[in-house]
């Protein structure tokens, strides 16, 4: 099973800061950015059980582990 990567703006709703638009039941956050510029989410979603929201920017292994070295296990 593959996995996709996304990065989601951070919205405040109800007092808690979640990814904009509806994150899929099968959807884990790996990080939580405050100072990126917008805040971001950084999301993985399994392959093929659910779909991205529209708002989300898509990002390749290579792209996460350039801004968070380590994040996706590796060296």
């Amino acid at each position: 099973m593959s996995h996709h990567y996304y990065y989601a703006e951070a919205v405040v709703e109800d007092g808690y800061t979640k990814p904009v638009g509806e994150p899929p039941p099968c959807c884990r956050s790996l990080r939580y950015d405050k100072d990126a510029v917008p805040p971001r989410f950084v999301l993985r979603l399994l392959d093929p059980h659910d779909a991205p929201d529209p708002a989300w920017e898509a990002k390749t292994e290579a792209e996460i582990e350039a801004d968070y070295p380590g994040i996706l296990g590796g060296a």
